[in-house]
């Protein structure tokens, strides 16, 4: 028996020397389980911090219930990476060892990747142009609003409230329902927002058309969870308010409505991917509805309409208001080209991807759909307008439209097409290093050849 110690020692070294010699690679870990991608954290494995003074008492408690800590970092006040065995999952030993009071926390060991880049399929395989275009489907590499890099600044605005005014919500949506906002008190069922038509109102803002539910993903279907597609935020708030029924066309009043309600509920931003029917034009209600969401400090993000007409000379509404709460934003293509449908002219603030936009089916809870649009674009800007109200969150509407205004590519493609003759850059908006109008130097003034103009504008802090 002895002899035979010696000569698994012995062997030991050699085999040690052949590893080495022919370069083997360690052994990788397992790779994370789909159920651990879906919930962004280790099934089997959490993180735990005894309360300053208690750490001797932790570690005989441990000892005498059989917690097997795998690690303790001096460095970090004893904190215990704790690992469990195939009966026991994170939820419940998390639950289980905060209740013993022991702990000045216990928390899940969170996933982590080294870039900013969703792991969401149709942003893999690269559908999603609008926010990474490589010159996949004959599109122009840049051509997008520069998503990958701004998420390494920012990707989430867990506390910000947008209020999506349209068709409704399919809010069972899987890719959806882990960012709609939940009404702390309802009071006529309205646990994730309301529905108003023909005068009536209940709490089921359910989508029976499909656009809403498609503008609510591309703001904000939860980001990096392995499904559908992601939003410009990946964490945010979403509020549904349907205003227009299964035709698609509603009226000033349930829209003024739905906008009252939003406001009331403390919506920060208001996406209105909608517009006048045929000759219908200015209203005072809308107006009004308007003017009160900017007295209310919250901004306004209207889609330009999808006439080709110059605004200049065809007003549009809700986009043509003059108020400077509102960003109105025109249609953009995978080639950075002005979309030929998309309105344009001084009262648009900007162009953002809005053509072959991929997002939410609401026919479906796991689907997805193609929709081309100025509807399409704004909720690019109404995404990016959250993440900068999460990164800047003692500004003002203006000064967070000012940002985004600020952070445009410009260029010829879309020069006197629109106020900041540029398209929506996120990454540009996020690293402005200034809130002050963005033609506040000469040099990057507005520049139109009609003589027929209404622009809307803020100079304060000019």
């Amino acid at each position: 028996m002895s002899r035979l110690r010696l000569f698994l020692l012995a062997i030991l070294p050699l085999g040690l020397a052949l590893r080495a010699a022919l370069d083997v690679p360690e052994p990788q870990p397992p790779p994370f389980t789909a159920k651990e991608l879906h919930q962004g954290y280790r099934e089997r494995v959490i993180l735990a911090r005894p309360h300053a003074g208690r750490t001797n008492e932790a570690d005989a408690a441990e000892a005498r219930e059989g917690v097997r800590v795998r690690e303790r970092l001096s460095r970090f006040r004893d904190l215990r990476i704790i690992e469990l065995d195939d009966t026991d999952h994170a939820d419940q030993a998390i639950a289980r060892l905060r209740g013993t009071g022991r702990y000045e926390f216990v928390e899940p060991d969170y996933l982590r990747q080294i870039s900013a880049e969703p792991n969401d399929p149709q942003f893999l395989n690269g559908a999603l142009w609008a926010l990474k275009n490589t010159g996949q489907a004959a599109g122009v590499a840049g051509a997008d609003i520069k998503a990958t890099a701004a998420w390494d600044i920012i990707r989430e605005a867990p506390n910000v409230i947008v209020a999506v005014v349209d068709t409704g919500i399919n809010t069972s949506h899987q890719d959806i329902i882990g960012n709609l906002w939940r009404n702390p008190s309802p009071t006529f069922g309205d646990t994730n927002g309301a529905r108003f038509l023909n005068g009536a109102q209940s709490g089921n803002p359910a989508d029976d058309n499909g656009h809403g539910t498609h503008v609510a993903g591309t703001i904000g279907a939860v980001g990096d969870n392995g499904l559908g597609v992601t939003g410009v935020a990946w964490k945010v708030q979403i509020m549904a308010v349907k205003v227009f029924p299964a035709s698609g066309g509603g009226s000033v009043s349930d829209i003024a409505r739905g906008v009252n309600y939003a406001i009331s509920r403390g919506a920060q931003i208001i996406n209105a991917s909608y517009g006048a029917i045929g000759n219908t034009g200015f209203s005072n209600t809308e107006l009004a509805a308007i003017t009160a969401a900017r007295d209310a400090g919250v901004i306004f993000v209207a889609a330009a309409g999808n006439a080709g007409a110059n605004m200049d000379v065809s007003r549009f509404y809700p986009a043509s208001h003059a108020l400077d709460n509102s960003v109105t934003v025109g249609n953009s293509t995978r080639r950075d080209e002005l979309a030929l449908s998309s309105n344009y002219g001084a009262a648009v603030d900007l162009f953002a991807p809005g053509s072959e936009i991929v997002s939410l089916n609401y026919a479906n809870n796991t689907g997805v759909a193609t929709m081309s649009g100025t509807s399409m674009a704004a909720p690019h800007v109404t995404g990016s307008l959250a993440l900068l109200k999460a990164k800047f969150p003692g500004e003002g509407y203006r000064q967070l439209i000012n940002r985004l205004l600020r952070g445009v590519d410009q260029g010829p493609r879309f020069a006197s097409k629109a106020q900041t003759g540029g398209r929506l850059n996120l990454l540009g908006a996020l690293n402005t290093n200034s809130n002050r109008p963005f033609n506040d130097d000469f040099a990057s003034r507005p520049r139109f050849n009609s003589d027929n103009l209404a622009l809307r504008s803020n100079n304060a802090g000019a």
